[in-house]
């Protein structure tokens, strides 16, 4: 039923931290994400005993503001990785022609030069470009021109 879910979240526990985060693991196509969440995971006792005498205790998880450090985004899909690369190296060549005519300047790269390049049908450029601009690993510019962030 994988793909019949509006969304599907991410959890993840840093055992450094003890700091649990959940976000969504792949933006929804029908609406907004929901902001990441955290929390921190606190030992808290109980009034009981196992069998041997021993404590037992529990855990609380108290909110806390999303940790920069903890909002790592899930990897990359094959075509994401494909194309990220792709624009990447585009990028990489027009800054070396740049250099090597002697012209200051940022690079640019063309949406399709990288269409071009990275040898998907159209709806599948456009579903990539989709995913790597929500997850703000690309940066759209004016007049048609793309670049890594």
């Amino acid at each position: 039923m994988k793909g019949a879910a509006d969304i599907e979240f991410l959890i993840e526990k840093n055992p450094d931290t003890n700091i649990v985060t959940m976000r969504h693991a792949k933006p929804p196509k029908d609406f907004d994400p929901p902001p990441a969440v955290a929390w921190v995971i606190t030992k808290q006792g109980t009034p009981w005993a196992d069998d041997d005498g021993q404590p037992i205790d529990s855990v609380i998880l108290e909110p806390i503001a999303v940790p920069p450090q903890t909002r790592s985004r899930p990897t990359l899909g094959d075509n994401q990785r494909k194309a990220l690369d792709v624009l990447k190296r585009l990028f990489q060549e027009q800054e070396a022609n740049l250099k090597a005519e002697g012209i200051e300047g940022t690079p640019r790269v063309a949406v399709r030069d990288w269409n071009k390049a990275m040898q998907f049908n159209k709806s599948r450029c456009a579903e990539v470009k989709k995913a790597l601009l929500e997850r703000g690993l690309i940066a759209m510019e004016e007049g048609g021109y793309v670049r890594p962030v």
